[in-house]
């Protein structure tokens, strides 16, 4: 593909083969420091003590909007849901259905919406699967740039060096995955999907901050969360290494462009809103994806990414028992709560 001939593409590639060289060395050593603040410095707090390869687990064919759901609900126990009546007008007292049951749909609308479009764009542009260019660099099909003066450097992960040379290094990691089929490049058993890589869908249906910024009035708080929530679940696919990063920056502004198009006539058909006033709201609150890493929010420690904690099986390694000249049976109940005893082997539970 022509895109292979740009610096930029390399740039973006090189970052998601760093991704999965940190994810192939934890899944190979669990009992190694979590690398998940090396490669994603900041993510949502509903991943809160996830490690790198549970993060790449959560956005693996789940239920579409999940976790915009789990943080609505959040936000509707708590009482922090306010509504702005003039984007969707009550029509009593109570309005169950302009209330809680338009936040519903607007979870599953908001997927559904972008989907045609953004499908069209994948087949439009081409973009191979990042398993693909990979399995083909270990298959000596593709030569990667020896090295390039590197574009803006990228706070997604800690390998990428501005100003200086950063492909050479490619080739080498590829190598010692030792492919044996593309998918082997991936999180997923199953791989990538099968249809083109740019845009991401995962990222063009995480635009809740979009639209809940147009019919709620929400707290600056709340809308660093829902835009750390849609940034995270986009991410999170290139942690699988399903996706490169501009896949997912791309996916959020076509799913928020696609949406800014559909929803005023869509709020109006279904909930009587002002087409008008929608129009003019959305204007206000179109966001610019490609800066979002550099803004406050991002940076909010709240969103901090930390290490997991190891499994427990690395901190307590079987106590090997004194000679006896009587053993234990083989499998029995020691007599001390939480151990178990295995011939001459003693562990804690």
């Amino acid at each position: 593909p022509s895109m292979m001939r740009k610096r930029k593409f390399w740039a973006d590639f090189e970052e998601t083969v760093t991704v999965q060289k940190h994810l192939k060395a934890y899944k190979k050593n669990p009992c190694m420091v979590d690398p998940l603040p090396e490669v994603m410095p900041r993510m949502t707090q509903y991943w809160r003590g996830l490690n790198i390869l549970e993060v790449a687990e959560a956005v693996r064919d789940e239920f579409p909007g999940l976790y915009h759901y789990r943080m609505l609900a959040d936000w509707v126990a708590n009482k922090e849901v306010n509504y702005d009546d003039v984007i969707v007008p009550k029509t009593g007292q109570i309005d169950f259905i302009r209330r809680e049951v338009m936040l519903s749909d607007m979870v599953g609308f908001a997927v559904r919406a972008v989907g045609p479009c953004n499908f069209s764009l994948k087949w439009n542009e081409g973009r191979a699967r990042p398993e693909e260019v990979a399995f083909a660099i270990s298959k000596k099909e593709i030569n990667v740039p020896t090295s390039s003066k590197s574009t803006k450097p990228s706070k997604s992960t800690k390998n990428r060096r501005g100003g200086v040379d950063i492909f050479d290094d490619i080739s080498g990691i590829i190598e010692e995955m030792d492919l044996r089929k593309a998918t082997d490049f991936t999180a997923y058993d199953e791989g990538s999907p099968r249809h083109p890589s740019w845009p991401a869908m995962h990222s063009a249906s995480s635009a809740s901050s979009f639209w809940l910024s147009v019919i709620l009035d929400l707290s600056p708080q709340q809308l660093c969360d829902a835009r750390m929530l849609d940034w995270s679940v986009a991410y999170a696919r290139t942690v699988a290494g399903v996706h490169y990063p501009s896949d997912n920056i791309a996916g959020l502004m076509v799913g928020q462009g696609i949406l800014a198009q559909i929803l005023p006539d869509y709020l109006h058909d279904e909930y009587g809103a002002d087409k008008k006033k929608v129009e003019d709201k959305i204007k206000e609150i179109v966001f610019d994806w490609t800066t979002f890493e550099d803004t406050e929010c991002f940076n909010k420690k709240r969103y901090k990414s930390v290490p997991a904690a190891r499994p427990a099986v690395c901190f307590d390694p079987p106590i090997r028992r004194p000679e006896n000249p009587n053993p234990h049976p083989p499998t029995m109940r020691d007599g001390r709560i939480g151990v178990t005893v295995e011939g001459d082997i003693v562990t804690e539970e």
